[in-house]
């Protein structure tokens, strides 16, 4: 070698031990100074294309790659390179026929395998991806990368179970390895296992504290596990590392509308879209926001706007229908509503095989299964339209809950009445109990006198078990647990303390307790605990037939009163369910029905003290 050849080596080694060493600026000054004395030489373009990439400026680092590859075609290393530069400058069509370039030239080069496969992967081709991290594995079965990305494919391809040994392998090669950690802990999620699923992302952040996408995922499965406090804390440590992700900042919108900090989370829904998160999700959680804050006409809006943005968002047609029905906007509520078929999450629609009855088809001679689709309140309260049906010909028959079937048995308007997977004659129609009204084309609620009536021998019995009682009154204070506004409707058994002091007799009306309400209820000997003998609805019937007045949250309790024309007073938290409207203390739905409406979220000291008044009226002008 000539002393003018050492001379040129000499800057070179320089460079790339400051590249070594990650003093990246240094390196880069050093292999620059070196191609102005030899702007062709391939190693100092090369490692100065690494460099600028490692430095987060991949198109910069394409320029140099692209002159490597000219100079050195035949180094896969460089092609290699040139395609990971390329797929970070979002340019994957070009990276893949790069990695393909270097593969042909060293097909033996496991990282490139595999960062090949996770190319095809973004693009969509999954199948190829897998096989091509199963070519890497096969060269380097202990390599950690080739291991996370693979498991990345799996989860793709819907195998999360098999994804997580994958990433579990991969802990084992690399303990502490970030990415595994925290994909490990999407494929948790993915099975439902958020509390394994927060372990990983919790460990991935003492090993990365800055780490704001662990802090994002953190927050989001804290956000599932219904913990929104912390969610909050997790999505604000995020966005201290990350303060222009504009998802970031709509979840964090979330959290707060979780919290019920309505108006807090309206401003930063209002933030999260003026720094670029997608305008559906943002209108969408404003739309929330809104109608939780009682301003449905806004709401509606907010709705139709995430509608502007994405006309297949199915949740913000339903939600606006929610609205819409809930300020009396029958006719659009009730074709909004039909978008509950279409959310992420819906149920499939049962008998689909059936032809769907839309209203336009003629009914006379034709047998029409109703079927029931929501909670039992619901079906209490749309089976009042059967009687329609059979009006126009139609045989109808009503597909209902188990619980409601003997009640039902009985119900004006239907042939017959089955519980869910009895078999009937085969139906020419079939229509979702809830979609009769828009079928039906009807703008405004059927005001109907009492249409369910208890059995006869039932009603019997309940009147000897209860022989010359004073002014007879039910209570249910809670609905089923597992409803989605459990909170906000149930209150605590121990607050009705005032009304059971008055002068009646109370009988409970539920039949389930929360541990807390089953203790007071051992305290309480004035309420009869008739939970042993509510063995289905019918039973409830029977016994609400010889009360003299119904007191309830809403649950299906209200409708079945309600529907039997019983004097029923209800409690209304202060957003109440679409069908109850925004104001006043009667509803259509029920002439014998009064409404209570809370004042204030959360607070229903001030509507027991209402009811407890009311009661006190009510019993001096009976007794």
């Amino acid at each position: 070698m000539s002393a003018r050849s050492a001379l040129a080596v000499s800057p070179f080694q320089r460079a790339l031990g400051l590249h070594r060493a990650n003093r990246l600026a240094e390196a880069e000054a050093g292999y620059r100074a070196l191609l102005r004395q030899s702007p062709q030489h391939p190693d100092a373009l090369h490692f100065l294309g690494i460099v600028l990439a490692q430095q987060g400026r991949p198109a910069e680092a394409i320029h140099f790659l692209r002159r490597a590859t000219r100079l050195a075609p035949r180094q896969g290393a460089i092609l290699a390179n040139l395609g990971n530069a390329l797929k970070d400058a979002g340019e994957p069509e070009e990276a893949l026929r790069a990695y393909d370039q270097a593969l042909r030239l060293a097909p033996d080069d496991a990282t490139t395998l595999t960062n090949r496969g996770q190319l095809l992967a973004a693009l969509g081709s999954l199948d190829e991806a897998l096989d091509s991290h199963d070519r890497a594995l096969a060269l380097a079965p202990a390599m950690p990368e080739a291991l996370n990305n693979r498991g990345c494919t799996l989860r793709d391809l819907g195998r999360p179970a098999e994804a997580i040994v994958d990433f579990a392998t991969a802990l084992a090669r690399r303990p502490g390895y970030v990415d595994a950690l925290l994909n490990r802990g999407h494929a948790l999620r993915d099975l439902g296992r958020e509390q394994e699923a927060l372990h990983c992302y919790e460990e991935a952040l003492t090993r990365r504290p800055d780490h704001a996408p662990a802090h994002a995922s953190r927050a989001a499965t804290l956000l599932a596990l219904g913990h929104s406090e912390a969610a909050l804390a997790a999505y604000e440590a995020a966005l201290a590392q990350w303060p222009g992700n504009a998802v970031l900042r709509h979840n964090q919108a979330r959290a707060l509308d979780d919290l019920g900090r309505h108006d807090e989370a309206l401003a930063a829904y209002e933030t999260a879209l003026r720094h670029g998160a997608p305008p559906a999700d943002c209108h969408f959680g404003r739309g929330n926001a809104l109608a939780d804050l009682a301003r449905p006409h806004e709401a509606i809006a907010a709705f139709s706007d995430a509608l502007a943005a994405a006309p297949n968002h199915a949740d913000a047609r339903f939600n606006r229908a929610l609205c819409r029905l809930r300020i009396g906007d029958f006719h659009d509520g009730w074709a909004d509503y039909e978008a509950r078929w279409a959310r992420p999450k819906a149920p499939p629609l049962r008998h689909a095989h059936i032809p769907r009855w839309t209203g336009a088809e003629p009914l006379a001679g034709r047998r029409l299964l109703v079927h029931a689709e929501q909670g039992l309140g619901d079906t209490l309260q749309f089976c009042r339209y059967l009687p329609l049906l059979a009006a126009q010909g139609a045989e109808v028959i009503l597909e209902a809950q188990a619980p409601l079937r003997r009640l039902l048995a009985r119900l004006p308007g239907a042939a017959q009445v089955i519980g869910p997977g009895d078999a009937c004659s085969t139906p020419h129609l079939q229509l979702p109990l809830l979609s009769l009204p828009q079928a039906l084309g009807l703008e405004n609620p059927l005001a109907v006198g009492p249409y369910i009536l208890p059995e006869p021998a039932i009603a019997a019995s309940w009147a000897e078990r209860l022989p010359g009682q004073r002014f007879r009154i039910g209570l249910t204070c809670s609905g089923s647990a597992g409803h989605v506004r459990d909170a906000q409707r149930s209150i605590p058994l121990a607050a009705f303390a005032p009304l059971l002091a008055q002068p009646a007799s109370f009988a409970l009306l539920q039949d389930q307790c929360r541990p807390a309400d089953a203790e007071t209820l051992r305290h309480q000997p004035r309420l009869a605990d008739m939970r042993d003998r509510l063995t289905d609805l019918s039973e409830t019937a029977g016994l609400i037939a010889q009360l003299d007045l119904v007191i309830t949250v809403d649950t299906s309790i209200a409708h079945l009163a309600g529907a039997m024309g019983k004097p029923t007073w209800l409690l209304l938290p202060f957003i109440p369910d679409w069908r109850w409207g925004e104001a006043g203390e009667a509803t259509a739905w029920y002439p014998s029905m009064r409404l209570f409406r809370q004042q204030r979220p959360g607070d229903w000291a001030p509507l027991l003290a209402a009811l407890a008044s009311a009661l006190k009226k009510e019993l001096a002008a009976a007794l």
